[in-house]
């Protein structure tokens, strides 16, 4: 676990008291070859960004955090991917949250099961900021 995760892990009571009074949807970013800092300063006027490059970090931000949304790096390996969709539906109060596979991904990917199978949206850079908050937008709005 790097510096980085184990600062979300750390920090998940703080983020969850902050982020019920800030107005702003909760998502969590599980970053694999996106630059999780850009992808940040790119959505944070527009949500409340929980970061985390591993699959146990995400895990637990799962189980401690209210999300109101799942941002999945499209560059995440198939069994990475699984299991992280996997632990979101069997938990039962989130079985409806939106998940969104977003970043760079040839065609016949893991982006292309992981739409069959789950996603809410598929999102393949390059896509202007406007557009990525826009599609998010509507996917938070038709899983509520």
């Amino acid at each position: 676990m790097n510096g980085s995760d184990r600062s979300v892990l750390s920090s998940l009571a703080d983020l969850g008291v902050a982020a019920s009074g800030d107005g702003r949807p909760v998502a969590l970013l599980v970053a694999g070859d996106i630059d999780p800092g850009q992808v940040s300063k790119r959505l944070d006027a527009h949500f409340r960004m929980i970061v985390t490059t591993n699959l146990p970090a995400a895990v637990s931000v799962l189980a401690e955090v209210r999300l109101d949304f799942v941002l999945i790096d499209a560059a995440l390996t198939d069994p990475a991917m699984m299991e992280l969709i996997t632990q979101v539906r069997v938990r039962q109060w989130l079985r409806d949250l939106p998940i969104i596979c977003y970043g760079s991904a040839a065609p016949g990917s893991a982006v292309s099961r992981l739409a069959g199978l789950a996603a809410h949206d598929v999102i393949v850079e390059p896509v202007s900021t406007d557009e990525l908050v826009s599609r998010i937008s509507a996917a938070l709005s038709v899983g509520r």
